[in-house]
């Protein structure tokens, strides 16, 4: 604590220490620890009583952002279209991106609405009709663009008529962008709920803190010495 103050008032007259001040531009190197606070989509506020409702092609809450570049968007799946009713409300990228959705079910991809990273922890995965789905290829990349990992979900664990949880452990941790594309066709699509998320921000680790602030006291009364 004592340091932080001390700091505090370098931060406060940088005309008369000059190297002081420059010395705190390099406070943004100190290694850094991270806190984590964990985040749910679980979609309840799109829940229906109808058979389904098109919710358009981007979904945010929380700090997050769902989105696809399937042909209809995403859809809400109701209890009275029994066949893909999967127990609770879920997203569902319904068509491929060409033919009229004949194709492959369209892209979805996850990110922070700042830009952030995240972990990626896990989601639940239901089939989007009777049909038994194909498998879901996951791919998290980090801020600069680079892959991090991949992992493909067998269409046989993912859940037809209820949906089924899939942990992903420690495989996306501090990702910037989750993306995942199903095989097969539009009738083979999946739903999506109970997305589990890290929301991860940086802090200075309070040792490289202490650290800092020694170094650059004494590179103050070095300075002060030779102004003397």
């Amino acid at each position: 604590m004592q340091t932080l103050k001390t700091l505090k008032s370098l931060l406060i007259c940088p005309a008369r220490h000059g190297a002081c001040a420059a010395a705190l531009a390099l406070a943004s190197w100190l290694p850094t620890a991270a806190n984590a606070a964990p985040v749910t989509l679980d979609f309840n506020d799109l829940a229906t009583t109808d058979l389904d409702v098109l919710v358009g092609n981007s979904y945010t809450r929380n700090g997050f952002v769902l989105s696809t570049d399937s042909t209809f968007g995403f859809i809400v799946i109701g209890p009275g279209l029994i066949d893909s009713y999967a127990g609770s409300a879920g997203l569902l990228a319904w068509g491929g991106t060409g033919n009229g959705g004949a194709e492959a079910p369209g892209t979805l991809q996850l990110q922070r609405a700042d830009g952030g990273v995240f972990d990626f922890n896990g989601l639940s995965l239901g089939a989007g009709s009777a049909y038994v789905p194909a498998d879901v290829t996951f791919k998290g990349f980090d801020a600069l663009g680079r892959l991090v990992n991949s992992i493909t979900v067998p269409g046989a664990s993912i859940g037809v008529g209820q949906f089924n949880a899939i942990d992903f452990d420690d495989r996306f941790i501090g990702v910037s962008r989750v993306s995942w594309q199903q095989s097969g066709v539009a009738w083979q699509a999946h739903q999506v709920d109970d997305v589990r998320l890290d929301q991860v921000t940086a802090v200075p680790e309070p040792g490289s803190l202490g650290l800092f602030g020694v170094g650059l006291l004494t590179l103050c009364a070095r300075r002060r010495w030779r102004a003397a």
